[in-house]
């Protein structure tokens, strides 16, 4: 969706992007190095870094550390709850992982519901 110009087609669009956002937060910077060397033969206007604001990202990371370094990343008002269940591999310890991350309680509460309250206008 980035490298081939969508997100800039669709400024509006809101995408939330599973696991934490797979492969894509943590090779971000191979994603802009690429982007850098074949300057040129970019579709997409900014490097892929630029966009990373654009998306949300579930929880399911089953632990704090990872949850961590994506808040870090892309702040705390784009990352939604997540969890597998009813799902044997379900993400079950979700509410534990991030009570146990070093921020502030404003910012939990955005995870656990006030971005979904905004995200999907349903009101407070």
């Amino acid at each position: 969706m980035i490298s081939s110009g969508f997100l800039d087609r669709f400024p509006n669009l809101k995408v939330i992007l599973p696991h934490g956002g797979g492969y894509l937060p943590y090779q971000i910077g191979r994603l802009d190095r690429g982007f850098k060397v074949r300057s040129g033969k970019n579709i997409n206007l900014h490097p892929p870094s630029d966009y990373l604001k654009r998306f949300f990202y579930d929880t399911i990371l089953f632990e704090s550390l990872p949850l961590i370094f994506l808040r870090d990343l892309v702040g705390s008002e784009r990352l939604l709850v997540g969890t597998d269940i009813p799902f044997d591999v379900a993400d079950v310890n979700f509410r534990q992982n991030i009570e146990a991350m070093d921020i502030p309680q404003c910012e939990k509460e955005l995870i656990f519901y006030q971005n979904a309250q905004e995200l999907f206008q349903i009101a407070h």
